[in-house]
Parts: structure tokens; C-alpha cells; sequence
């Protein structure tokens, strides 16, 4: 069984590096990248667009229409993990 992974965040440190590590593990095999999601809806339609992922601005919408993630990719400011973590 393959982790299906999402990501929180798609500013510029997910544009760089995140985005593209999840999108080539994922052509390769390795993983399922299966949603992601920012506050901002403009970055995170250009990302899902780009990357052929559901998009979400709201991260309660996306963890309730993706029951089965088992891995979330927090790519924010430092204030913002716990309460991301906690949810």
C-alpha cells in the first residue's frame, strides 16, 4: 500500500521544493499524492491545476473528502504547525 500524501501550504518553499519532490515520487510509484490545500485559493488552484491534485482552501474540507490520507506535508510558518498538527 502506497502513503497517500497531501500537503498544507503552497507558497514558495512548496513551489520550489515540495511540490515537485511529491509530484515525481508520486509519477514514480512511491507515494499517492492525493490532495492539497492553502488559505490562499488562487496558490492553491494553480497548484492543483499544475499538479493534477484536489485542491482546498479550507484544510477541515480537504481531511473530510480525503478520509484515507495518512501523511499531511506542512509546508507554513512555524506558528501555524501546532494548530495544524492538532487537527
Amino acid at each position: 500500500m502506497k502513503a497517500k500524501i497531501a500537503l498544507i501550504g503552497c507558497g514558495n518553499p512548496a513551489q520550489r521544493w515540495h511540490l515537485p519532490t511529491l509530484s515525481e515520487l508520486s509519477k514514480r510509484g512511491e507515494i499517492e499524492f492525493v490532495a492539497l490545500c492553502d488559505q490562499v485559493e488562487e496558490l492553491a488552484a494553480d497548484a492543483g491545476e499544475r499538479y493534477g491534485v484536489p485542491h482546498y482552501s479550507s484544510v477541515e474540507e480537504m481531511l473530510d473528502k480525503h478520509k484515507d490520507i495518512l501523511v499531511v506535508d506542512v509546508v507554513v510558518g512555524d506558528p501555524s504547525h501546532h494548530v495544524l498538527g492538532s487537527m
